[in-house]
């Protein structure tokens, strides 16, 4: 027997405290829970470079980077610490927005709410919102495009397919994965975008976005600090004949 769908389309005032409530909520465990120092490997790299503004590892994670800077202005703890707490803020900007999505889909409260516990507990996702790494930034990426194109879907506003892609075109440097989903993003558009002026925002948002992202990185690459992986690995260790 079915069962009627609850009704709903645009996220209420009530939809927006919930998930504000959950993704604080979210936020002060990771926090509770957050690496208190300087880490290892790609960690204690992310930590490092987001002081000094240098390349990483291949691909650079230039966005990554740029944003780190920001948090490594907080007053709290020591720089490593700050940028732990990059991770955090993006795990439980995840998590809220994870409910909001299940809501603009068409799910009631307590499963959006349900869905959203369970991305905030789930073990994976814990142990990389408490760590300097590119994965809970990525996911809050990822789910800032997706619940901006779910928000132009039901309002039909193309001032969010354009944040959506200024979201997409800066996720680039910050994680692979943000990129190889926009083949889905796009057979979204492919479906539902019937104005051309839709397909215009989408695309000027995303070259923005990456104009953005490649600015960040011809400003780290010219700063070549001496912390960088290619000052500190990759040229320490080249041949004679380079």
């Amino acid at each position: 027997m079915d069962h009627p769908q609850e009704q709903f389309t645009s996220p209420s005032r009530t939809d927006v405290l919930i998930a504000g409530l959950i993704g604080i909520a979210a936020l002060a465990l990771y926090v509770r829970t957050l690496a208190p120092s300087l880490l290892w490997g790609d960690s204690a790299e992310f930590q490092t470079l987001s002081y000094t503004l240098g390349m990483t590892h291949p691909s650079g994670y230039m966005t990554q980077i740029m944003l780190g800077k920001l948090f490594t202005y907080i007053p709290v703890g020591n720089i490593a610490y700050r940028v732990n707490l990059m991770s955090a803020f993006f795990g439980g900007l995840a998590v809220a927005e994870a409910y909001l999505i299940v809501r603009l889909l068409g799910g009631w409260r307590i499963p959006a709410l349900s869905a959203s516990i369970l991305l905030t507990l789930t073990e994976g996702f814990w142990w990389r919102a408490i760590v300097a790494e590119s994965y809970a930034p990525a996911a809050g990426m990822l789910a800032t495009v997706w619940l901006l194109m779910l928000l132009w879907r039901q309002t039909g506003k193309w001032g969010y397919l354009f944040l959506a892609g200024v979201a997409g075109g800066l996720s680039m440097g910050i994680h692979s994965t943000v990129v190889m989903t926009a083949p889905s993003v796009f057979v979204f558009m492919a479906l539902t975008a019937r104005k051309r002026e839709e397909w215009f925002a989408a695309a000027a948002g995303a070259l923005l976005g990456a104009v953005i992202t490649f600015g960040f990185f011809l400003y780290l690459d010219s700063n070549d600090p001496a912390s960088s992986i290619y000052n500190t690995v990759y040229r320490t260790n080249m041949s004679a004949s380079g």
